[in-house]
């Protein structure tokens, strides 16, 4: 396997932050997250019994990510998946998917290096967030188990709510990483209180 990087495609620079802070809002880049993609039918037998390890999570249906221990799936297509676990498990994981699969009409495939993580948290998230993306990603409506893929400052990303957290995950392709850092550290203010209630308030007389 090679070996992986960080979030950004070279190492960042020695003064770089490796979170920001605003008000209201931090963004930090985990390091330790390996990512696996899963592609097969759900009931394919070696499918089934490669997901029978109780640290895998069950796989989520269509916008939806499902939550283990140390492990979450994403939905990402009809027979995709996305697999987020430590790092420090990728290896075997990867091993044990790929032995079990070897004759099976799935497969497996580390895309570590395909993704650029961020974690996002903070009063302002959703507010901030608004100003690039389309979706209502408040809490009471992009609840916890949600996943969608869409559009952040233009650039394509997956997002979902933490287990147990208003905390948001970003994934983003790699090559859009620093994109997306930057239009994080200078986004538009965030939205007032008052434009979220006139939103309601059209929302309820459509």
């Amino acid at each position: 396997m090679l070996e992986h990087r960080g979030s950004f495609d070279r190492e960042p620079n020695e003064g770089r932050a490796r979170a920001i802070e605003r008000l209201g809002i931090r963004v930090t880049a985990p390091g330790e997250l390996g990512f696996l993609l899963l592609q097969g039918y759900p009931a394919e037998p070696a499918l089934h019994r490669a997901l029978q390890d109780t640290e895998n999570p069950p796989l989520p249906g269509p916008g939806e990510v499902s939550f283990g221990v140390r492990r979450s799936f994403v939905w990402l297509a009809p027979k995709e998946w996305l697999l987020e676990l430590p790092r420090a498990e990728l290896e075997s994981v990867y091993a044990k998917f790929t032995d079990l699969l070897e004759t099976a009409h799935a497969a497996v495939t580390d895309v570590s290096e395909a993704y650029a993580c961020f974690s996002l948290t903070g009063d302002s998230v959703v507010s901030v967030l608004s100003t690039g993306c389309s979706l209502d990603l408040r809490r009471d409506r992009f609840v916890t188990g949600n996943a969608a893929r869409t559009l952040l400052a233009n650039a394509p990303v997956i997002l979902f709510r933490c287990r147990d957290s208003a905390d948001l995950q970003c994934l983003v392709d790699r090559s859009y990483a620093e994109h997306l850092w930057n239009w994080l550290k200078s986004a538009p203010a965030a939205r007032r209180r008052a434009d979220w209630t006139s939103q309601d308030s059209m929302d309820t007389r459509s």
